[in-house]
């Protein structure tokens, strides 16, 4: 039901986001969610779920958690069953699987939801939970963009120029990254641009006439899917509706397109990940750099996920993380509960096995976007002692925060460098490139050196990718300290 129709329910969700955690109004908004979900509210039971994620200290959080969204995925919401995938990847609330994790996921893909097909593309190119075959998840990534999606068009562009699981055309890399721009995909404009200055004239055309094609494609696909003739919650519709996508873009009648691998022609050969080796850039304070941490298909992803939750610096200034955004006048996104993927665990995992530390140590993660003029003035990650009381009271437990990590999802043309402003280095970095430093000196305490700035950007955007590491695990509502 909508909440707009529904006051009870309108009421829950106010007094659990504007209450404090553990507050009268809390435990009353959670009660009316509780009553709410017996009778069968498909968004209580999912809005439940967020909160004993978001709030380890509730009663069985974990059990809880696992508990709502299966029943919201039983009710057939299809949200719910990317959330029961996360926590068989995280291992909330039950064993950690990834195998089961790619099965919630494989059922949302096989739904026709183009977002479930592009991250079943991403677990297979990484083989979480099944076997690694870019080949197939470029065909998933393939099925998403007949749809019409637009990360896939982004995707697309960079997997035609490399031959990831495709022939390497630029022509077609081209006319993919043609209808990003169109729908105006960050940073779409300016890769598209890089290559058009690379290729021929003559790849060039043959890119935008293969743009105007494609989109003619997507363009009939309506048509085609209002001829179906069934209800979309019958049970026959997403087989149905997954043949017409194959029908209507098979009508392009080019092979490297085929949703077919085997039909592509592609050269089948090994994804090669470089090693994760960090290097040091500062030991006072303590900064370390790792060169191509993240690809640019993943670089992607999680900019495709950050930007329809962007929100302004100023408009967070009355939250608990205020002391985190008032140096920073650009645009930052967290990765809580609704946005989290298996994208996000992929990175904090590789994060976790950099680092030594068990994943649920780490903070969500955020991206934050740069645009010209933005920067993040000096400031220290590390907590003092208010912060971390003020933590403890609404069941944060992660004592201080040791380790900040940064991703250059992409850097800007011109300024946003990262300067360690107590005669500490100044990094510039490379799309990709993983930086992170130390909040503490080696026997604990806070290190004042740490002091850094994101530099103003004054041409392009730059956005990062941000994590940190807490002292004690965040999940487990004890303190349980590395």
């Amino acid at each position: 039901m909508n909440t707009d129709l529904d006051p009870a329910m309108g009421r829950a969700r106010d007094l659990v986001s504007a209450q404090a955690f553990g507050s009268e109004g809390f435990i009353e908004g959670l009660d009316l969610l509780v009553a709410k979900a017996q009778a069968g509210s498909v968004e209580a039971n999912v809005l439940l779920g967020h909160l004993h994620c978001q709030y380890p200290g509730l009663p069985d959080a974990p059990a809880k958690a696992h508990e709502h969204y299966q029943q919201a995925a039983n009710l057939g919401d299809p949200q719910a069953l990317m959330r029961l995938a996360d926590l068989a990847m995280f291992g909330y609330g039950q064993p950690a699987n990834d195998a089961v994790a790619f099965g919630y996921i494989e059922s949302l893909a096989a739904g026709g939801y183009a977002s479930a097909l592009c991250q079943q593309a991403l677990m297979i190119s990484h083989g979480v939970g099944c076997q690694p075959d870019d080949q197939r998840a470029a065909s998933l990534v393939l099925q998403a963009a007949a749809q019409g999606d637009t990360l896939a068009f982004a995707l697309l562009a960079e997997r035609y120029m490399e031959g990831l699981g495709v022939p390497k055309r630029p022509e077609l890399a081209i006319a993919w990254q043609a209808l990003a721009c169109r729908r105006q995909f960050p940073g779409a404009q300016r890769r598209k641009q890089q290559w058009v200055d690379e290729l021929s004239q003559t790849q060039v055309d043959q890119g935008q006439h293969w743009a105007e094609k494609l989109m003619d494609n997507i363009r009939a696909l309506g048509a085609a899917v209002a001829n179906i003739g069934i209800a979309e919650h019958d049970a026959a519709y997403p087989p149905r509706f997954a043949n017409v996508v194959v029908e209507n873009f098979a009508r392009l009648g080019e092979p490297a397109l085929s949703l077919d691998g085997d039909r592509r022609g592609a050269e089948l050969t090994p994804l090669q990940r470089p090693a994760l080796l960090p290097r040091a850039v500062s030991w006072s304070p303590r900064v370390f750099q790792i060169d191509q941490f993240a690809d640019a298909q993943e670089r992607l992803y999680l900019i495709a996920a950050a930007t329809g939750s962007l929100v302004a610096s100023a408009d967070q200034q009355a939250t608990d993380n205020a002391a985190e955004v008032d140096p920073f006048d650009g645009e930052c996104a967290v990765f809580s509960p609704q946005l989290i993927s298996p994208i996000v665990r992929i990175i904090q995992r590789r994060w976790a096995r950099v680092l030594h530390i068990h994943e649920q140590h780490f903070e969500p993660m955020s991206v934050l976007r740069y645009t010209a003029g933005h920067e993040y003035s000096p400031h220290v990650d590390y907590f003092d002692a208010n912060r971390i009381k003020a933590h403890r009271s609404f069941g944060d437990l992660g004592g201080q925060r040791l380790i900040t990590g940064l991703i250059y999802l992409r850097v800007p043309e011109g300024g946003g460098e990262t300067r360690y402003t107590d005669q500490g280095p100044t990094i510039t970095g490379q799309d990709g490139t993983a930086i992170f430093h130390f909040n503490t000196t080696v026997d604990g305490l806070v290190d004042g050196r740490s002091i850094h700035a994101g530099l103003p950007v004054t041409d392009g955007e730059k956005w990062l990718c941000r994590t940190a590491v807490r002292e004690n695990n965040l999940y487990l509502n004890r303190e349980v300290v590395l």
